[in-house]
């Protein structure tokens, strides 16, 4: 799928979505309007799309959110959406749930590919923390903690 392309989802339901071209591979198509993780269910290839305008209200709003990533539950205050080195990723600083590595809290990049069931707690934080330095270069920010 072009990158001009968009997902083939309708109101949440899951349609066959082609294959990616050149690549026998699952694998993320990013769209202007959403993510889609391709996964394999009984020989087919279905997308699934992770609605983004819940991470970018979170942000806006500061809201905490919640989802699983890598097979544990996380909750997240989100910092910036945006691109980085080609992959739409997020920023969070982890302040609760589970990890698989390093104490928490902590700052967490996470490909948007790998998140799952990503939704707000109806908690609130209080606002932009000073980033580390190795989280301050990106190729684009599509939302900010301000």
């Amino acid at each position: 799928m072009g990158s001009g392309e968009s997902c083939r989802i309708k109101t949440s339901k899951l349609e066959r979505a082609p294959s990616p071209r050149g690549s026998g591979l699952d694998n993320v198509h990013s769209g202007l309007k959403c993510v889609c993780t391709y996964i394999r269910t009984q020989g087919n290839r279905i997308c699934i799309q992770l609605n983004t305008s819940i991470i970018r209200s979170g942000i806006v709003n500061k809201e905490i959110l919640e989802f699983k990533f890598k097979g544990y539950i996380r909750i997240a205050e989100p910092h910036i959406y945006g691109l980085k080195n080609e992959k739409r990723m997020l920023l969070v600083y982890q302040i609760g749930g589970a990890a698989s590595s390093g104490p928490i809290p902590s700052w967490r990049l996470m490909p948007l590919e790998d998140m799952v069931g990503v939704k707000t707690t109806g908690e609130k934080f209080e606002g932009a923390r000073e980033l580390p330095a190795e989280y301050s270069r990106w190729d684009t920010i599509i939302a900010q903690v301000k």
